[in-house]
């Protein structure tokens, strides 16, 4: 509350301190301060005051602690001093001298919910920027785990194909070098005369193998 004149100060000193926690200045120069240092959800000043106007210390404080409500009580209600209130100042309510008290404190008391909510969409948004963050490192680790799995993966399929060939050419080779054998006992048996294994009748073997024959 920045007020100059002692009494209008002490009867809304009384009548706000029923409600609400109140810290006092006389001027803008000493209620600056104030405001910077103090968790402050309301100003509320009087239009004249000593060196800096009331209007243009709320004017301030816009740009200084923009979640400060800011309420304005003046004698002087032309129609510069309210659009500079609407326009510069963005005030949330306007009190011309003399007003009753009642609406005053009824007014603090929707510029502190005002306040809140403010404070609480900054940290709503500051938690959906967060999440949002989080969300991302979460997307570029899946990517690079995609990335390590589908290199793992191509490694592997490259790694079995090899072992198939392998294991494709190592059965071919045996088949090879059966068949080799074969035809060598049977040229040294039939044309020669040289039975290799004299208990192994090969011709029945053959003839078992032959298509058709049991």
């Amino acid at each position: 509350m920045v007020e100059d004149d002692p009494q209008v100060r002490r009867i809304l000193l009384r009548l706000l301190q029923r409600t609400f926690r109140v810290l006092e200045a006389t001027s803008a120069e000493e209620a600056m301060p104030i405001v910077q240092r103090e968790d402050v959800a309301v100003a509320i000043s009087d239009h004249i005051l000593p060196e800096e106007d009331g209007l243009s210390f709320l004017t301030r404080l816009c740009t200084v602690a923009p979640k400060v409500q800011r309420i304005l009580l003046t004698g002087h209600a032309s129609e510069e001093v309210m659009m500079r209130g609407i326009n510069e100042a963005r005030l949330f309510r306007f009190f011309q001298k003399p007003f009753d008290l009642e609406p005053l404190v009824e007014a603090v008391d929707l510029a502190c919910v005002e306040h809140d909510i403010l404070k609480t969409m900054d940290v709503v948004t500051a938690e959906h920027e967060r999440l949002k963050a989080e969300v991302g490192k979460w997307d570029g680790r899946s990517k690079r785990v995609g990335s390590a799995t589908a290199r793992i993966l191509g490694h592997a399929s490259r790694l079995l194909s090899g072992l198939v060939v392998m294991v494709t050419a190592a059965v071919g080779i045996c088949v090879l070098i059966a068949l080799v054998g074969l035809v060598v006992v049977y040229v040294s048996k039939m044309m020669l005369g040289i039975d290799l294994f004299k208990n192994m009748h090969l011709e029945d073997f053959l003839s078992r193998m032959a298509p058709g024959k049991g």
